[in-house]
């Protein structure tokens, strides 16, 4: 009674301004902890940085975009290597400024073409098409001349790659982006070979190996060594556009486009697997990036269902298949994963059905005991019945008595036919036990599943009618 006494009485001797403290257990927290703080200092401060870097870039290339003679200048070379380094940029300043600078070398095979590429750089979202159209680099417009043709396509390759890989622009909204991108992407397809190497290579320059080797994946040597996980996101969906529109014309480069997302994919679970010295805000950016991987490895293989992909079996099998197969008991029982939609990519196509062999022959047993869980939903149990079919149902033609008589085409298709249809079959038939045990459990489930919800039903017919 003294102690409540004593604080009654200190309440009264409390001016009216001062704030009354409160319980520990209503205290607030605080809304903004010092080291948020300091992040993000850090954040405006690399803004800050890059703004001034620019503008001095800028004042450094509105200097030399001045000369009457550019190309007698001391170090032309380098200089000039460096004012095309330039363009594949996002800022429409610096690409302007860094294309004016080309023009001052004075290259005769870009002066006839000085006012396109300057309408290109100061396009709005309106007009790409037409500049696009004005600009045709296609043999059978007849609008760049040959010998003009690897001039130009050295400084428009660049330029376009800058415009497409551009992400905010004011009153541009996304569908306007993609618009441009699938617009710049239809444009390269009457590139030539040579051409739209060049455009591939400059794509894949951000993700290249140090030691250029693109056959052995090596997890990054440290955490603040990895490439933006936004530009790695950005490669993905500009690699599911690639594959979409330009198609088999990219075949020639598929092999380095396959190793950089396998790289990519083998990066983001090799960082997964180290939480504890990764920030939360970015574990959900990895698996981002991870899921997109898969997805467009996926696209890859239904891109191009007759390549020959065993290369890379010891690569996908190390990034895309061991990493995620154990969890695949967790991560496709709601609908599938893309891991899933992978296998069953593979159990389509004929050239792709060996791939269910890695892992030590554990990819079936794996996916058909996801029957056997209480909860799958019914995507899931279509997908991997679907699977199970794809490998049980093949056609297989029997030769005839005569084969003296047949064609050579077509005995050869017969026994081609047969040969991926005891492929099937050897891989299915060592799970066949198992499968059956899958499509039990998950029939006893549906069953007492579905009797359950009728005797609720009854339940509440009941209770309905007794209320009335």
């Amino acid at each position: 009674e003294e102690q409540q006494q004593q604080q009654v009485h200190d309440d009264k001797e409390l001016p009216k301004t001062a704030a009354r403290p409160r319980h520990p257990s209503r205290q607030r927290p605080t809304p903004s902890q010092p080291e948020d703080v300091s992040a993000c200092c850090v954040v405006f401060h690399q803004h800050s940085v890059r703004r001034i870097i620019n503008a001095r870039l800028c004042s450094f290339l509105s200097v030399f975009s001045r000369f009457n003679s550019l190309s007698s200048a001391h170090k032309a070379g380098p200089i000039s290597r460096f004012f095309y380094e330039l363009l594949p940029r996002t800022d429409d300043q610096i690409q302007e400024l860094a294309l004016q600078c080309i023009f001052a070398l004075k290259n005769k095979a870009l002066t006839p073409y000085t006012e396109n590429l300057l309408a290109i750089v100061r396009e709005s979202k309106h007009n790409i098409r037409e500049q696009l159209l004005m600009l045709s680099i296609d043999p059978e417009a007849g609008v760049v001349k040959d010998e003009h043709r690897e001039a130009l396509t050295d400084v428009l390759v660049p330029l376009l790659l800058g415009k497409m890989m551009r992400r905010k622009m004011r009153g541009i909204g996304k569908n306007t982006l993609h618009a441009r991108r699938s617009v710049v992407l239809r444009f390269f397809l009457s590139c030539k070979p040579d051409e739209l190497s060049k455009f591939i290579t400059l794509t894949m320059e951000p993700f290249s190996h140090p030691d250029g080797d693109t056959a052995v994946l090596s997890p990054p040597p440290n955490v603040k060594d990895v490439v933006p996980l936004k530009k790695q996101i950005g490669f993905m969906t500009l690699l599911g556009d690639m594959l979409h529109i330009l198609g088999h014309n990219i075949l020639h480069k598929l092999p380095l486009l396959l190793s950089v997302l396998l790289q990519l994919i083998y990066n983001a679970d090799h960082l997964l697997s180290q939480r504890t010295e990764i920030s939360p805000p970015y574990i959900n950016a990895l698996k981002a990036v991870r899921l997109a991987g898969l997805r467009q490895l996926c696209r890859v293989f239904k891109c191009f269902p007759t390549e020959n992909f065993d290369a890379f079996a010891d690569r996908i099998e190390k990034a895309a298949v061991l990493p995620q197969l154990d969890l695949l008991q967790n991560e496709s029982v709601a609908k599938p994963s893309a891991l899933l939609l992978l296998f069953s990519t593979w159990s389509q196509q004929q050239h792709q059905m060996h791939f269910l062999r890695l892992a030590d022959n554990r990819i079936l047993p794996t996916v058909f005991r996801l029957l056997q869980h209480p909860m799958v939903s019914e995507s899931v149990t279509d997908m991997v019945l679907r699977i199970a079919h794809n490998l049980l149902v093949r056609e297989h033609r029997t030769l005839p008595n005569d084969a003296a008589d047949v064609e050579p085409a077509v005995l050869e298709e017969i026994v081609t036919i047969n040969k991926w249809s005891d492929l099937a079959l050897a891989l299915v038939s060592p799970h066949i036990p198992l499968l059956l045990t899958s499509l039990a459990s998950f029939f006893l489930l549906k069953s007492g599943r579905r009797a359950r919800q009728q005797a609720k039903r009854r339940g509440k017919a009941a209770t309905t009618t007794t209320t009335t």
